[in-house]
């Protein structure tokens, strides 16, 4: 492979190394040592006196290892097998969702040098290489990644984020409505659902809501409440009903789910969430 510029390998090496869902230190040391790839940090320890600590981030090591490779050989060879060794399939057994998720992310960055990470675990090569953000993950092929962009609210995601790995856009929109209603139920005590939870909930005709948007005391907070309740309802009426009721192999049939259908849904539900986010508890079920 020829050299790849360093914001690349940065960005790899950001992915593979990050804090919580990445590579461990010690997968990190097995991997360069597979590959012969000198390993920064055993480098660093060689030079300070025993029982220090160096002190090097998981990204640095990878970035840092990638880098000083590439500049010894003059090719870009150790970035490329470092990620097939790091994604083999064989690794994700039983971690199905982290293996789809990282090789989403992977896919955005290798995108940008017509490259992608196949679900072999190889990296093969694009016709054409990715030259924006939407490119890049539209080329990545994961809805996640869009969310992320668009800074979707992590209660959405957390509800149906094995569904979108698995681009299961009939259960992941299933699960991401009834999300919102697990939430409101979890947050008030209620035991109710759809339109009954909404109403027990958020209802402000003659009586307290337990939740409110605002202090209700003027006729545009009082609209803003009730036209609140009614997209609550309408998100159920038209996703949680009908989805439960139709199997997959039917609604994909007659009105499958598109990804921009799906998209929309999700960033409806993640401004629901924020509305949610504000609202001021006002009296116990």
């Amino acid at each position: 492979m020829d050299p790849f510029d360093v914001a690349v390998i940065e960005s790899v090496a950001r992915i593979l190394g990050d804090t919580e869902e990445g590579l461990t230190n010690d997968e990190i040391r097995r991997l360069l040592a597979q590959l012969a790839i000198d390993d920064p940090r055993v480098a660093a320890e060689a030079q300070v006196q025993p029982g220090y600590y160096v002190r090097l981030s998981k990204r640095d090591r990878i970035s840092e290892a990638l880098i000083g490779h590439q500049r010894k050989t003059g090719t870009g060879d150790g970035l490329g097998r470092f990620i097939e060794a790091a994604m083999a399939p064989v690794s994700y057994v039983k971690r199905h969702e982290v293996l789809h998720a990282r090789t989403g992310q992977l896919n955005e960055v290798l995108s940008s040098v017509a490259l992608e990470l196949r679900p072999d675990g190889q990296i093969a090569k694009l016709v054409a290489a990715a030259r924006t953000v939407d490119e890049m993950v539209a080329k990545a092929g994961i809805l996640t990644s869009e969310l992320r962009r668009r800074k979707c609210h992590p209660q959405v995601v957390k509800y149906c984020r094995a569904e979108l790995l698995r681009k299961s856009n009939f259960h992941a929109a299933e699960e991401a409505v009834k999300g919102i209603f697990d939430r409101l139920r979890g947050e008030t005590g209620s035991i109710l659902d759809g339109g009954d939870l909404i109403d027990e909930v958020f209802s402000f005709r003659g009586v307290t809501p337990v939740l409110a948007l605002s202090t209700l005391s003027s006729k545009s907070e009082q609209s803003e409440q009730a036209g609140f309740m009614n997209v609550l309802k309408g998100l159920y009426g038209t996703y949680r009903n009908t989805l439960t009721h139709d199997t997959r192999a039917r609604r994909d049939e007659e009105r499958p789910i598109s990804d921009d259908e799906l998209l929309g849904l999700l960033t409806t539900l993640s401004l629901a969430h924020q509305h949610i986010d504000r609202c001021q508890r006002t009296r116990t079920l």
